[in-house]
Formats: structure tokens, sequence, C-alpha cells
């Protein structure tokens, strides 16, 4: 088909007509990636903060936030990839969590998954609870995310 030819095509054909060359320009995988997945887990107490004399205790604000670990000329560092809060009405350990993961970018090879607590909405400098563990989506594992007292 000839760039003349084109011109003679009705308004949904020459649509479609543009819409397949930018997917094949793209490539198909690319145009169609996706990562959909359930992040399924529990927080649990550090289990030696009691002999530091700190007293972990569960909130009702749970502030989660999934980053992406990358490599950048042998520096490595995080960027959000997704964050979440979740109101729990349960407030005793084990705390049990899940997350619903959607986003149009592929799923990333390592996620650090971070956690803070607070009584308290809005931004305050007070989260008497904190945890972290890296991950792997692709696993589809139960995550046991131990939990402490922030240290500063």
């Amino acid at each position: 088909m000839g760039m003349s030819d084109v011109s003679h095509l009705s308004l949904p054909a020459a649509f479609a007509v543009v819409m397949v060359a930018g997917f094949a320009g793209l490539g198909m995988p690319a145009a169609f990636a996706a990562c959909d997945a359930t992040l399924r887990g529990e927080l649990l107490p550090d289990p030696g903060s009691q002999f530091r004399g700190f007293r972990i205790r569960p909130t009702k604000l749970l502030f989660f936030s999934l980053d992406e670990i990358r490599e950048d000329r042998g520096d490595r560092g995080a960027v959000t990839f997704q964050s979440f809060r979740v109101t729990k009405a349960r407030t005793r350990f084990p705390i049990p969590f899940e997350l619903t993961i959607h986003s149009s970018k592929d799923c990333p090879q390592e996620l650090r998954l971070s956690v803070a607590g607070s009584d308290r909405d809005g931004l305050h400098y007070e989260y008497p609870l904190s945890g972290s563990k890296q991950i792997r989506l692709e696993k589809q594992e139960f995550e046991r995310v131990i939990v402490h007292w922030p240290s500063f």
C-alpha cells in the first residue's frame, strides 16, 4: 500500500493502519506489558524488641511502599513502584495484609517492601512501627515481615 493509497481509506480504516504500525514499531510484548499480582503476608513483632525496653504495638493505619531495586553503573538505588494505605480493624499481632498490584509496567525483578504504622493520619514524625523486606513477586510467597520500633 503506497502513500497515495492511504488517502483513499475511510477514517476508521486509516486509524487501524496507524495503530497497527505503532504497535509493530513498539513490539507486541512492550505494548501489552503489565504487572498484576497479589502480595499476601503478615506483620510480626521483632522478638528482641521487648528485651531492649520497647513494646511494639499494632497500629490502625499501615503505609506500605513497594520500591523497585535498580542498579546503575554499580550504584544500587530504589524507586517507588507502588504504595498503599491500609486501615486495619484488627490491632493485634500477627497483622495480615493483602496488597493488589496493578501497573501498566512490567513487574520489577527485585523489590523492597516497606511498612510504617501509625494511629494518626497525615504528615507527622511518629511512626511507632516499621519494617522492610526484599521480595520477588514472581515467587508468589506468603511474606512474613518483622516490624520493630523505628531507630533514628
